[in-house]
C-alpha cells in the first residue's frame, strides 16, 4: 500500500504542473492518457495485490482536478471514460486497466508460465 500512497503523490505535481496550461478538455484526456496511465500500469502489473476503492476514488479525483481544472463538471467521469463511438471522451478507466493488469496474473497462474 506505500507504493500506492507514493504513486498518487507523485502525480500530484506532474497534474499540477498540466492543469495550469490553458489545454482543452481533448488534450487533458490525451494528457491522462500520456502521463498518468503509464506510470499506473506500472504499478498495476508488477503488484499483484488487491487495491481498494478508496483509492481509486482518489484516483478519480485528481483525474476530474486534471480534466475540468476545478471548474464546473459538465458531465460524469464515467461518461468521459466510455470510447468516443459510444459517447465518450475515451478517457481512461483505471479501475478497469487494474482488473484487467490483475486479471493477466490469474492466467498466467492458471496457465503456467513456461
Amino acid at each position: 500500500e506505500g507504493n500506492l500512497g507514493n504513486a498518487l503523490r507523485s502525480l500530484r505535481p506532474s497534474v499540477e504542473f498540466w492543469r495550469s496550461l490553458k489545454l482543452s478538455v481533448m488534450a487533458r484526456v490525451a494528457l491522462s492518457k500520456m502521463i498518468i496511465l503509464p506510470r499506473l500500469l506500472y504499478y498495476f502489473a508488477n503488484l499483484p495485490l488487491l487495491i481498494p476503492r478508496a483509492w481509486f476514488r482518489d484516483l478519480n479525483a485528481i483525474l476530474r482536478e486534471l480534466i475540468w481544472d476545478n471548474g464546473r463538471r459538465r458531465t460524469t467521469l464515467a461518461t468521459i471514460c466510455r470510447p468516443p463511438n459510444a459517447g465518450g471522451l475515451g478517457a481512461p478507466d483505471f479501475e478497469a486497466y487494474y482488473l484487467a493488469s490483475q486479471l493477466q496474473w490469474i492466467s498466467g497462474w492458471l496457465v503456467g508460465q513456461g
